[in-house]
C-alpha cells in the first residue's frame, strides 16, 4: 500500500517515540497526571486531536434520566480514534479475542499475533483479534503515528479518546464491549485477555466450546471470585474504594480480569447496562456488578479451566488449561512452538502410565 510503513520502520518509530516519551516523563510533574485523570472524572476528551488526523465517531449516551441516580457514570461519549468496524463484515467470527494493550506495546503485541492471537491458528473457524488501546498520559506524536500505521498494517487495533491508565481499565473493556455490540453482534463467543496471559486457543475452541455445539446464550465463564469485598485501608491505594463510592460490604460474583469468556449476546447487554449503573475503578469487579444487575449467573468452568496460576510450563498439563497467568513473553516466545504439535502420543503416555502406577 503506497505511504504505508513497513513492519520494521513502525517498530524504529515506536523505539525512538518510547524513548522520547520517556525523556519528557521526567520533567513532568505529578500534577499534570491528576489532572488528566480529573478531566476523566469530568467526562471530558483530551483536547489534542485534529480531524485530519482520525475519523472521530461519538458514541450513543442514554438521557439522563434513564441513568442510575448513583454517580459517577460510565461516561459513553467516548469516541473512536482508529476502528476497525469492517472486521466482521464479510463473515460472523466463531471467537473474537479483545486483548487489553497499551499503544506503547509494540513488540508485544507483534509476539500474540504470531502466537495464540494468530486468527489462523484453528483451521475451519472463524477467529478475530482486536487490541484495546487507550491515549498515553503524556502524549507524543509519534507514538500516535506509529500506532496509527500499525493499525493500518494489522487491522486489529481499537482506541478511544480517554487516558489509558489503571484506573481506566473498565473504561478500555467497556469500550471493547462496545466494540463487539455496534460493529460484530453476530460473534458467537468473546474472550478479553490481558497479554501476560497463556492461551491455549486450541483447547478453549475444540474442547470448552465446540463449534459444532448450538451458540449458548447468557453464556460468562472464567475464573471466579466470591465473598471478596471492597478494600477500606487507604493504605492500599490502588484498590482502595471508600464508603461512599460502594456502600455494600461484598462484591456480586465476578470472573477474575486476566481473561474470562462469554457469549456474544452478552457484549451487548453489559454495554447497554453499564450505562445504567455507577462506574467502578476494577473492570473485572465492575463487570460483575453489571452481571449481577442483568440477572446472569456465572458458569463455572470445567476442570478448573481458567485457574492455572503461576505455573511453570508443562506441555502436557498446559493442554488441559484454556488459560495460565502470569506468563512471561519471554517464555511465551521460548515454549510456544514445541506446544502447538498435538498428534504425539507424548502426553497420553504420560497420563497411561500415572493411572496405572
Amino acid at each position: 500500500m503506497k505511504g504505508l510503513l513497513s513492519k520494521r520502520q513502525v517498530f524504529l518509530c515506536v523505539t525512538a517515540s518510547i524513548l522520547t516519551y520517556s525523556i519528557i516523563a521526567i520533567f513532568i510533574s505529578s500534577d499534570v497526571k491528576i489532572y488528566i485523570w480529573e478531566k476523566h472524572q469530568n467526562n471530558t476528551h483530551l483536547d489534542i486531536w485534529t480531524k485530519e488526523a482520525f475519523v472521530l465517531e461519538t458514541s450513543t449516551v442514554l438521557p439522563a434520566q434513564t441513568r442510575h441516580p448513583l454517580s459517577p457514570i460510565y461516561p459513553y461519549n467516548y469516541r473512536f480514534l482508529l476502528n476497525q468496524p469492517d472486521k466482521c463484515k464479510e463473515e460472523a467470527p466463531f471467537l473474537i479475542l479483545l486483548v487489553v494493550s497499551k499503544a506503547t506495546d509494540i513488540e508485544t503485541r507483534h509476539l500474540i499475533r504470531a502466537t495464540w492471537g494468530n486468527e489462523t491458528i484453528i483451521p475451519g473457524v472463524v477467529i478475530k483479534r482486536l487490541f484495546l488501546v487507550g491515549m498515553e498520559p503524556l502524549y507524543t506524536t509519534p507514538l500516535q503515528q506509529a500506532l496509527q500505521e500499525e493499525s493500518l498494517v494489522f487491522q486489529d487495533i481499537l482506541q478511544q479518546d480517554f487516558v489509558d491508565s489503571y484506573r481506566n481499565l473498565t473504561v478500555k473493556t467497556m469500550m471493547g464491549m462496545e466494540w463487539v455490540a455496534k460493529y460484530c453482534p453476530t460473534a458467537s463467543y468473546v474472550l478479553k485477555i490481558d497479554t501476560d496471559v497463556f492461551l491455549n486457543v486450541d483447547f478453549l475452541v475444540n474442547d470448552l466450546l465446540r463449534p459444532k455445539d448450538p451458540t449458548r446464550t447468557n453464556y460468562f465463564t472464567g475464573r471466579i471470585l466470591n465473598n471478596t469485598g471492597p478494600i477500606r485501608n487507604k493504605a492500599y491505594k490502588k484498590w482502595y474504594i471508600p464508603k461512599e463510592f460502594y456502600p455494600g460490604d461484598k462484591y456480586p460474583p465476578y470472573c477474575a480480569g486476566p481473561s474470562y469468556l462469554f457469549s456474544g449476546d452478552v457484549a451487548t447487554k453489559i454495554y447497554n447496562v453499564a450505562q445504567l449503573i455507577p462506574a467502578f475503578p476494577m473492570e473485572d469487579t465492575f463487570v460483575g456488578l453489571c452481571l449481577h444487575h442483568l440477572g446472569i449467573q456465572i458458569t463455572k468452568p470445567p476442570n478448573a479451566v481458567f485457574h492455572g496460576y503461576g505455573m511453570t510450563f508443562d506441555r502436557c498439563e498446559f493442554y488441559k488449561l484454556a488459560c495460565v497467568h502470569p506468563f512471561s513473553h519471554k517464555e511465551l516466545l521460548k515454549v510456544w512452538p514445541n506446544f502447538l504439535p498435538k498428534n504425539d502420543t507424548t502426553c497420553q503416555k504420560t497420563a497411561a502410565k500415572s493411572t496405572n502406577a
